[in-house]
């Protein structure tokens, strides 16, 4: 179960950074995004969301970047950093990965913020019949919050579907 939440929960890996919760640490061109931001998104996925954000609130997870192409360590292993994948949260650290560039500003980069919050908020809420299976949530909430700001995500349900489709289902 261990392994298959990491490799479902690796949108994007990169280095882990020192620092307190909510704290981030910025490479290159990334400014960290502001612990108002992040209180704020914590608290839309309470209320739209329908989780319990007590914990995520008390507790945020730390922030870090990273570039595409770096090999990172994750979880005792080396992973690289893929060109596809934007952004991971590490819940044995408690912490976001976010790869650069990554702008605050961005409403695209504060949704896959949201949609890894979201994971945080996930994990230890309930019981999910696979780790697979929280992505149609995140998926579904990053698409909501983007809307709210005027952006159509142009999300491929159908691929979101098969990747949150937990293991051992019968194929259609």
């Amino acid at each position: 179960m261990a392994f298959v939440l990491r490799l479902l929960i690796i949108c994007c890996l990169i280095l882990p950074l020192p620092g307190g919760n909510a704290r981030a640490q910025a490479i290159g061109e990334c400014a960290p995004p502001a612990p108002a931001l992040v209180a704020e998104l914590i608290d839309w996925i309470g209320a739209e969301g329908g989780h319990d954000v007590t914990a995520l609130r008390a507790t945020p997870p730390d922030i870090a970047f990273c570039r595409t192409g770096t090999v990172i360590p994750y979880e005792g292993r080396g992973v690289i950093v893929d060109p596809d994948l934007r952004a991971a949260y590490d819940a044995q650290a408690n912490l976001i990965y976010l790869v650069e560039p990554w702008h605050e500003t961005d409403p695209f980069d504060r949704s896959v913020l949201l949609h890894e919050l979201v994971h945080a908020a996930q994990i230890g809420a309930r019981e999910w019949p696979c780790v697979q299976a929280m992505e149609w949530d995140a998926y579904r909430l990053q698409e909501a919050w983007l809307r709210l700001q005027g952006i159509d995500p142009g999300f491929d349900w159908f691929a979101i579907w098969m990747r949150a489709r937990c293991p051992g289902g019968v194929h259609p």
